[in-house]
């Protein structure tokens, strides 16, 4: 829960992002009807890395949290996936509590389309290193 806390944290931070969605920033799935654009983010795994020394200052976690982006075209979902890029990656220090070592960007998804929604969708995953 604490890397999504960051994720949430630093997306609501980015007036790039927020220039995007507002406030349409969702933990686990979109709202039934959602305006768009839009961002969900979930988590995908966390995994303990042991410590080097018995000495080490606590237990770091690497969370994989995935960030999907809606929007109404393809030109959109690209432009939010740029934006939320861009305010994720490469941040440390203490965010919301957290004592967090690193925000890395990982694999971008395939380009899908929602048949339900009738819009296309992207997803981006990020590796979040924190202390436990």
């Amino acid at each position: 829960m604490k890397a999504e806390k960051v994720v949430k944290t630093l997306l609501d931070a980015a007036a790039g992002v927020t220039a995007l969605v507002s406030t349409r920033i969702y933990g686990g799935q979109l709202p039934q009807d959602p305006a768009l654009p839009a961002l969900v983010y979930e988590s995908v795994s966390e995994v303990p890395l042991p410590p080097i020394t018995a000495l080490a200052g606590g237990e770091i976690q690497v969370a994989r949290i995935q960030v999907t982006a809606f929007a109404a075209d393809y030109p959109g979902v690209k432009a939010l996936l740029d934006a939320v890029r861009a305010a994720l990656s490469y941040q440390s220090g203490t965010i919301v509590g957290v004592v967090v070592l690193s925000v890395l960007p990982d694999v971008q998804g395939p380009d899908l389309y929602d048949d339900v929604l009738l819009v296309p969708y992207q997803s981006r995953d990020f590796l979040i290193k924190h202390y436990q």
